[in-house]
């Protein structure tokens, strides 16, 4: 079992950002969900790839993909319903297209991964840690604004995720998770 959680020693600061977002993204296609799982571990990008071996054929993260993740990673995991002190939250933006009766593909075209440490949030779209009231100003704000017909957003899946030492295993990607 790979042993995961947070590579720096101090959980009441912020981890820097990953090195590689930009990076990640253009060459391994990385978007959101690995971004967010990355940050909240004070990890590379490059590193966290690996537990989502649908990538980058599959460039979403649902709220399976993610759990696999991080069973993957050896984390130590809740999921919850509000947004976690430490942990990944799948953001969605409400609209027509999370009324009753609409399929949850056309829901999940909405959505947004996010992590969150000690009341900060690091977010692809803003690349950098910002505090929660800044987030909400800056990051959801200008999200919303950009999708026509959005008329607010709450937290569909959040995982807290518990604090612990780390090291990554030498080896490879991870199996494609099974369809269930």
């Amino acid at each position: 079992m790979i042993t995961v959680a947070f590579r720096d020693e101090r959980l009441d600061t912020l981890p820097a950002l990953p090195p590689d977002i930009a990076q990640s993204v253009q060459e391994l296609g990385a978007t959101c969900g690995p971004v967010s799982l990355a940050g909240v571990f004070g990890t590379s990008v490059v590193e966290v790839m690996r537990f989502f071996p649908g990538f980058p054929a599959q460039n979403w993260v649902t709220s399976g993909d993610m759990r696999y993740a991080l069973d993957c990673a050896g984390a130590e995991w809740q999921k919850c319903a509000t947004l976690p002190a430490i942990g990944v939250a799948l953001i969605q933006l409400e609209g027509p297209w999370t009324a009753p009766g609409v399929p949850v593909r056309a829901q999940l075209a909405h959505t947004h991964w996010i992590a969150a440490r000690n009341g900060y949030m690091l977010d692809l779209n803003i690349g950098d840690w910002l505090d929660v009231d800044e987030w909400l100003r800056r990051g959801a704000a200008s999200w919303m604004r950009a999708v026509r017909q959005c008329s607010g957003f709450s937290i569909r899946g959040a995982f807290a995720i518990t604090p612990r030492r780390f090291e990554f295993s030498p080896y490879g990607r991870v199996p494609r998770r099974s369809a269930r």
